[in-house]
């Protein structure tokens, strides 16, 4: 599933390519839309993931054809430049399936059309997955570096990885101990931030994918976890308010497949 990270209503994909991105370190998905507002295959989505079957969950429209067919787009990783940072992707440009004849573009019917995509544009900064790994909360790169795939218990929800983060989010630390907790203060000078969440608890969002984020105390072991459940039915544990923050809902489906590996892509010619 999808989601439009602009309103949060559901992106119905098509046709389309996956590819790892060695500039991102991710899985990159470059689909088509089916039913879209303004074509029936015309609308072009990108999406990242931290395994090839997922979790896929927040997309960004990045091209729209109105009342024209752009279906079967792929991603061309051969003509990556800058390390990946800019991608190039094609399509099928054509009114069947979503125009008409009398409203064609001349000369232009089932013609390959490509686009170029700069990965740093900030409008490409999507929420990702946080992993939820023996008490703790982590994002992929930890994951895979403590080596704990085998061991994530669920994606609690998602939220800005710091190296995609901007002036309009609020900075989340995960402090140390045995009690482990999300906070918003710097636990100590050297902390850096887990992820970064909409600051705005008063807010209300238009965006149905956009919730606060509860913090849960276990009243025996003062435990905590992390929900955006806000009635959570769990024997012993106990709402904290207010909300932490705002971050986005996970899927109801979660996919992993963290053992895949990005085969080798052949090097362009000198």
């Amino acid at each position: 599933r999808l989601y439009d990270i602009e309103s949060g209503k559901e992106v119905i994909p098509h046709g389309g390519s996956v590819y790892f991105n060695a500039y991102r370190n991710k899985w990159v998905m470059i689909t088509v839309q089916q039913f879209g507002e303004s074509s029936l295959l015309g609308e072009v989505w990108y999406a990242e993931a931290d395994t090839p079957v997922g979790p896929w969950a927040y997309a960004r429209k990045i091209a729209t054809h109105d009342k024209y067919s752009f279906y079967n787009p792929m991603h061309h990783p051969y003509f990556d430049q800058a390390d990946g940072r800019v991608i190039y992707f094609e399509g099928t440009y054509s009114h069947t399936f979503s125009g008409s004849a009398e409203t064609a573009t001349p000369r232009y019917d089932y013609n390959q059309i490509m686009y170029r995509l700069d990965l740093d544009d900030e409008r490409l900064h999507l929420p990702a997955a946080v992993y939820q790994v023996e008490g703790k909360y982590m994002l992929r790169d930890a994951v895979d570096e403590a080596g704990k795939w085998d061991l994530v218990e669920s994606v609690p929800f998602f939220a800005i990885p710091p190296d995609r983060a901007h002036s309009a989010l609020d900075a989340i630390y995960q402090s140390t101990g045995p009690n482990r907790s999300l906070t918003t203060e710097r636990p100590s000078p050297s902390a850096k931030p887990l992820f970064y969440a909409l600051r705005s608890l008063e807010q209300k969002d238009q965006n149905r994918r956009i919730v606060p984020l509860f913090e849960y105390r276990h009243t025996a072991t003062g435990k905590r976890l992390y929900s955006t459940n806000p009635a959570l039915d769990r024997e012993g544990w106990d709402r904290q308010d207010p909300a932490l923050c705002r971050v986005w809902k996970a899927p109801p489906e979660i996919s992993l497949d963290h053992k895949a590996r990005p085969i080798a892509i052949p090097k362009k010619a000198p």
